[in-house]
């Protein structure tokens, strides 16, 4: 079962429930403002390139806000941890996990990845078969 931690006012995390809804892909929703330091540690376990990977974007923020994720790249991890523990509010929504897998933001074509592989061979057969069909 899939992990999606979102935000009440992000549209990506409204087009992506309302994606896995459309597909019925089960998923637990949690708001990400109640994910715990050993959920967060658990992500970055998935992760290619650790805080960078489901911090929101640097050029976007205030210059406030951005040196404080800047100076995350100063901290311990543990210490890191703590304060992204304190300021959720940095970090980039929908966050969605499944075993092995982590997907941040939404993107139509790359969150079907949560889709399990033989129905989207399904998927494929009928796109083609309907494709083939107009011609």
């Amino acid at each position: 079962m899939l992990k999606v931690y979102w935000r009440k006012n992000c549209m990506s995390s409204k087009q992506a429930l309302a994606w896995l809804e459309t597909h019925r892909i089960e998923m637990t929703c949690i708001e990400i403002s109640k994910i715990s330091r050993y959920e967060l540690k658990d992500l970055l376990l998935l992760t290619d390139n650790g805080f960078d990977d489901v911090l929101k974007n640097r050029r976007t923020m205030n210059a406030r806000t951005r040196a404080a994720v800047n100076s995350i790249d100063t901290m311990s991890f543990e210490e890191a941890i703590d304060y992204l523990d304190e300021h959720v509010e940095i970090l980039q929504t929908p966050i969605i996990t499944g075993k092995k897998q982590l997907f941040v933001g939404f993107n139509e074509s790359e969150i079907r990845q949560f889709i399990p592989s033989k129905h989207r061979k399904l998927d494929m057969i009928r796109k083609n078969n309907s494709m083939q069909a107009k011609e």
